[in-house]
């Protein structure tokens, strides 16, 4: 049974849709993906850890029919392996599109959620820790954004 996850909006049902959820393991993100799940969606989740992701897969679906992990560094991207043969190695952001594709043959609804914690006091921000911090909000947004539009849009899902 999926805990109810109070103070969130969720539609009446959201049965057969496919949503993606960034930062899926904690905060805001497994709010979210909770919320999406009691309303009957279908679920690909990211964070960089496994272990926490299973605790939330295992929330949502125990069976795993409803839910689908991928974990990685939001913020890279999907990179070229082998120029001569055109293999790449493809990003959590990527991943993610591809898991919902070939799992549910649909996509409908994209969360960006995932942040990182070292945000702290500006004036004692490192560059390192502002980087990092803004790579996974803003790189990931763009990351997990870019293949999913593409696919809404060639196929007419999900909301534009």
């Amino acid at each position: 049974m999926i805990p109810e996850v109070k103070n969130m909006a969720a539609p009446e049902s959201l049965e057969g849709k496919v949503a993606l959820v960034t930062g899926a393991s904690s905060g805001i993100g497994r709010a979210i993906a909770l919320s999406l799940a009691g309303a009957g969606a279908n679920l690909v989740i990211n964070a960089r850890t496994a272990a926490a992701l299973e605790e939330v897969s295992q929330l949502i679906d125990p069976t795993g029919e409803k839910v689908a992990i991928v974990t990685g560094d939001i913020s890279k991207r999907t990179i070229p392996a082998n120029r001569e043969v055109g293999e790449v190695i493809l990003g959590p952001g990527d991943r993610m599109v591809q898991t919902a594709r070939e799992r549910w043959n649909r996509l409908d609804i994209v969360v960006h959620a995932a942040g990182d914690e070292k945000n702290g006091l500006f004036m004692r921000q490192s560059d390192g820790d502002w980087d990092e911090a803004y790579g996974v909000k803003l790189t990931g947004a763009r990351n997990v954004m870019k293949p999913a539009v593409n696919v809404m849009y060639r196929t007419g899902e999900g909301l534009l």
